[in-house]
């Protein structure tokens, strides 16, 4: 059943969050989760199996808040400064994304494919002639993931959670200013989305 695996991945993705991917276990994913092993291995034949399934779920829901945020009519230079902090804002991922096996098998390609969908989201913001007409895309598309994958290797070690909002709010103050007109970045909203206060679960 679908509600059986979202719950299951709610559960992983909490787990994985405090105990990280090696210490977590299968019993303490299902306990969680309020099912059964069985239940559990209906769903995923492996924990690491659970665990990029926590991922596809971390990506897709990127994917969907974009959309939402389309649909509302939010500035295409709102959005990206929400994405980041979507994009750095979910423990669980962060954790895994960068921790053994995944940085040796997903984080390379999924970094890429983020990398991308800021680039996609810089040309939307041409569109609009807010960006600086010597800034290139792609280019800054990369430069801006190593500063969001930084803060997430930074967030491995911070202590208190508000801490990475106000990174990624610091990062975009410092980064706006060569990417897009004075003007624009004025009219920004630099702290975190609403979608950034509260437990973020699948199919939302």
């Amino acid at each position: 059943m679908a509600e059986t695996r979202d719950a299951l991945l709610v559960a992983a993705a909490t787990v994985f969050e405090r105990v990280g991917y090696h210490r977590a276990t299968v019993d303490q994913v299902s306990e969680r989760a309020g099912v059964t092993k069985g239940a559990l291995y209906g769903h995923f034949d492996s924990k690491y199996a659970l665990a990029v399934a926590v991922l596809d779920e971390h990506e897709r829901a990127l994917v969907r808040a974009r959309a939402r945020m389309r649909m509302a009519h939010r500035h295409p230079l709102q959005v990206l400064v929400d994405l980041g902090h979507l994009y750095c804002g979910q423990p669980a991922a962060r954790r895994m994304l960068f921790e053994a096996p995944f940085c040796d098998e997903l984080a390379t390609e999924r970094t890429e494919r983020w990398t991308r969908m800021v680039r996609d989201q810089l040309h939307q913001v041409r569109t609009r002639g807010v960006l600086r007409p010597d800034v290139d895309p792609l280019d800054a598309a990369r430069r801006i993931v190593a500063a969001l994958v930084g803060v997430c290797l930074m967030a491995l070690v911070l202590t208190r959670p508000g801490d990475v909002a106000a990174r990624v709010e610091s990062l975009w103050r410092a980064w706006l200013p060569s990417l897009v007109r004075p003007e624009a970045a004025r009219t920004l909203r630099l702290g975190p989305p609403v979608e950034c206060r509260g437990p973020a679960h699948p199919r939302t």
